[in-house]
C-alpha cells in the first residue's frame, strides 16, 4: 500500500492511500489500524504532498555500504547520528541553501518509518515495528562538518532532509536499485543488496539504546558513489539545482534548491 500525507486546498492535513492515481482519505493515522474513508477522494493535482511521517526524531546512519571498506573488513555497527526535525521537508518542497555555508552535498538513502514504540527489539521481530519505506535525501554542509563531531549543524540545517513522496508498506528492500540525478545528470546508482546491515539489524542496533516512536525515521545510509569521483564530490549542490532520487518499488523524490533569504537580526 502507498500511504501519503497531504494538505488540501483549505489547509487541512490528512493521511491517505494512493489508489488509481487518486488519494483515498485515511481516518486518523496509519500508525494503528488503517481505515480508509471510501467516500472521500482527492486528485493528486489538487493537494500538496507533505513528508510521509511525523517523527519525534530522525536518525541517520553512515558508512553502511560494502564499497566504503575496500579492505573487505566491515564494522559490527554503523555510524549513528541525528538530524533535527526542523530539517524535514516533503516532495516538491524547496531546499533552502543558507548564505553562511560554503558548499553542501546530497545523498540518496532508503528511509525506514517506525510503526509502533520500539525498544531493544531483536532482528527476528524488527519487521513488526516497520510501518513502511520511503526515499530520503541526507544533505550535509561540508564546511561546518568538522565543527561538531556529532555532525549536528552540518546535518540539521533547515530543509536538509527531504523525504517522500509517500510510504510503501509492502516492500522487500533486500535487492532494489536506486539512483540520483542532479540537473538531469545521473550522479549515483547502486543497489541495497550492497548494504552491510539489513533493515532488521539496523532497527535492532538503533533501538538497543534509543527508544523509537511511531513516525520516527531512520536513514539507512548511502552508497559512496561510482568513478570518477564519489558522492561527496559529484553530489555538491548549489542554488537553482534540481534534484531527483528514484528508488525501485517506491517512486521518485524531487526537490529544488533555492536561496535562504532569511535575514539575521543585528546583534546588539
Amino acid at each position: 500500500m502507498k500511504i501519503v500525507r497531504f494538505k488540501e486546498k483549505k489547509g487541512r492535513k490528512y493521511w491517505g492511500a494512493i489508489e488509481n492515481n487518486k488519494i483515498l482519505k485515511i481516518n486518523k493515522s496509519p500508525y494503528k489500524k488503517i481505515v480508509k474513508d471510501k467516500r472521500k477522494y482527492y486528485n493528486l493535482d489538487e493537494i500538496e504532498i507533505l513528508p510521509p511521517s511525523t517523527p519525534t526524531k530522525i536518525i541517520g546512519l553512515g558508512l553502511c555500504f560494502k564499497d566504503s571498506y575496500p579492505s573487505g573488513e566491515y564494522p559490527d555497527e554503523p555510524i549513528i547520528f541525528l538530524k533535527g526535525t526542523n530539517a524535514l521537508i516533503g516532495h516538491n518542497q524547496k531546499i533552502l541553501y543558507p548564505n553562511s555555508i560554503e558548499f553542501a552535498w546530497m545523498e540518496a538513502e532508503l528511509a525506514i518509518v517506525i510503526k509502533k514504540t520500539c525498544k531493544s527489539v531483536s532482528p527476528k521481530k524488527a519487521i513488526d515495528y516497520i510501518l513502511g519505506y520511503t526515499i530520503a535525501n541526507d544533505i550535509t554542509a561540508q564546511n561546518i562538518r568538522g565543527l561538531d563531531h556529532h555532525l549536528a549543524r552540518s546535518k540539521s540545517c533547515d530543509t536538509f532532509c527531504p523525504v517522500g513522496p509517500h510510504l510503501e508498506t509492502n516492500l522487500d528492500t533486500s535487492d532494489i536499485d536506486f539512483s540520483s540525478w542532479l540537473n538531469g545528470k545521473k550522479i549515483q546508482h547502486a543497489n541495497t543488496k550492497d548494504r552491510i546491515f539489513t533493515d532488521s539489524e539496523i532497527l535492532s542496533i538503533v533501538s538497543d539504546l534509543i527508544t523509537l516512536y511511531p513516525g520516527d525515521i531512520i536513514l539507512t545510509g548511502t552508497h559512496p558513489g561510482f568513478p570518477p569521483g564519489n558522492i561527496m564530490e559529484k553530489g555538491i549542490i548549489k542554488k537553482g539545482d534540481k534534484i531527483k532520487i528514484k528508488f525501485e518499488g517506491i517512486g521518485t523524490l524531487k526537490n529544488e534548491v533555492v536561496s535562504d533569504n532569511y535575514k539575521r537580526e543585528e546583534k546588539i
